[in-house]
């Protein structure tokens, strides 16, 4: 697991400074060993956890009060809600994506 938490800092890294292609990039990587090495489903969920919070502390930067109110933010649940690992992805991805272009 520690390549996992390696990728994780990389991750909120790229995030944080809003680098939507190399947060994306790396989500894939996650993704790919996250099935290479048939990770539990309960963990990969753990893992998209981090990676929305990673998401939401977006929205304490300047500039992202008026995305805060214009739009719905996916609950949580939701984007937890895939019985496998390819939809979890396909979740935090569509999530990821849209969250760096309304903070960008």
């Amino acid at each position: 697991m520690a390549h996992v938490f390696e990728d994780l800092k990389f991750l909120n890294s790229s995030i944080e400074n809003k680098n939507t292609n190399g947060t994306l990039e790396i989500i894939a990587k996650l993704f790919q060993y996250i099935k290479e090495n048939k990770i539990p489903i309960e963990e990969v969920r753990n893992i998209c956890i981090y990676i929305h919070q990673f998401c939401i502390n977006l929205l304490f930067s300047p500039g992202a009060e008026d995305f805060v109110s214009e739009t719905s933010l996916p609950a949580l649940k939701t984007l937890l809600e895939g019985s496998s690992v390819e939809m979890l992805e396909k979740n935090m991805l569509g999530f990821v994506s849209h969250m760096l272009e309304r903070t960008a």
